[in-house]
């Protein structure tokens, strides 16, 4: 997050003022006392619909302004503004004014059509530090556009970090004694001897090796998209079975289950996509079997993209446990359990894990066609 004071001009590329701002910020900046260096934002806010139908004639907001580190002492006519970051293409572009065309073509033509990235709604700044010299062949300035990857598939991009981050990831969530009265729970109540389990996204295998640990005669089969989590989940559980797959295949599995464990494996799947595999997963249980969930409780709309530890940008979903608990119930599931357990998210930001056992006891109603 960065504090911003400065002032703004609405303008468009047709009827550019630029040069109007600048000349109306520049005498007055040192009126800002607490800056917290020299460096110079030249920032633009687009509207979500400035980049569809382009035409110089869409309007937009500049600001001239300066970093400073609070928000205490404001000069008379100028203004605060917050830019809150997120993920950004930095570009250094060398040269006078006469060259900007070339390089933000570059960017919008060249570079960002063949990226794994797309524009994001945020804003666009150019960063002026010591080595900006206005109208000098030799000054130098930083281009920041905003940019996301390219929700082509946000599986797809989870498996990927996941397979890059697995050894740390394995280092930092083996243990999940947090959740152990929820787990506890889940292997007493199934009280069948050799049950046979189904983990979906397990990941390094860590929630499988508790359950082991309380219940040897288990029969797990842990199933995860990331080759790498396969790897050590094998690795961490020798008497258990990993096999590559997609969570989101589960209608396809043939064989029914005593209980399917489902451990934060829902941040990283849509709406629709949780619905389905809540009805998939009636389908795969024995009659009293359990499903087991653990997911972030929040707001849907909160869900969106995020900074993993490493910096690397991964689509969370968030779900309220009203909607789980209708899907369950409406899919023919009996909630026997409900918990919550305070935890950090991505970016070590403080989190509500829900935790979540069902039964399949009743048969699921079916649709009565009249004619």
């Amino acid at each position: 997050m960065t504090r911003l004071v400065g002032i703004h001009k609405e303008m468009s590329l047709a009827n550019n003022q630029t040069f109007a701002l600048w000349n109306a910020f520049m005498p007055r900046r040192k009126e800002i006392t607490n800056n917290l260096n020299t460096d110079l934002f030249s920032m633009q806010i687009y509207d979500t619909t400035y980049f569809e139908n382009f035409s110089p004639d869409k309007k937009f907001t500049k600001w001239a302004a300066i970093a400073v580190g609070n928000f205490e002492s404001i000069p008379d006519g100028m203004e605060s503004y917050t830019l809150e970051g997120g993920e950004y293409a930095v570009f250094l572009h060398k040269g006078g004014p006469e060259t900007g065309a070339e390089v933000f073509g570059y960017i919008f033509n060249t570079w960002l059509p063949n990226a794994d990235y797309v524009l994001d709604s945020r804003e666009h700044f150019e960063l002026l530090g010591d080595k900006y010299k206005h109208g000098d062949p030799e000054s130098e300035e930083e281009i920041w556009i905003p940019i996301k990857p390219k929700v082509t598939d946000k599986t797809k991009i989870a498996v990927a970090l996941f397979d890059k981050l697995a050894d740390r990831y394995q280092d930092k969530f083996m243990d999940v004694g947090l959740y152990a009265d929820s787990l506890n729970l889940f292997c007493d109540n199934i009280t069948k001897p050799n049950a046979s389990i189904l983990e979906l996204a397990c990941g390094p295998g860590n929630v499988t090796k508790y359950l082991l640990g309380k219940r040897p005669d288990f029969k797990i089969l842990g199933t995860d998209l990331a080759p790498k989590m396969i790897e050590l989940a094998k690795a961490n559980n020798p008497s258990a079975t990993f096999r590559l797959m997609d969570c989101r295949d589960l209608g396809k599995v043939s064989k029914t289950y005593d209980g399917i464990v489902c451990a934060f494996c829902l941040p990283y799947l849509s709406k629709e996509e949780t619905q389905k595999l809540i009805a998939d997963a009636y389908n795969v249980l024995e009659q009293n079997g359990l499903f087991f969930i653990s997911t972030m409780e929040n707001d849907y709309e909160k869900s969106g993209w995020e900074k993993a530890s490493s910096g690397d940008s991964i689509y969370m979903h968030y779900y309220p446990a009203e909607f789980l608990l209708t899907t369950l119930k409406t899919n023919g599931f009996t909630i026997i359990d409900e918990r919550r357990k305070k935890d950090d998210g991505p970016g070590n930001t403080p989190v509500t894990d829900l935790l979540l056992i069902a039964k399949k006891i009743r048969k699921r109603r079916k649709k009565v066609l009249r004619s």
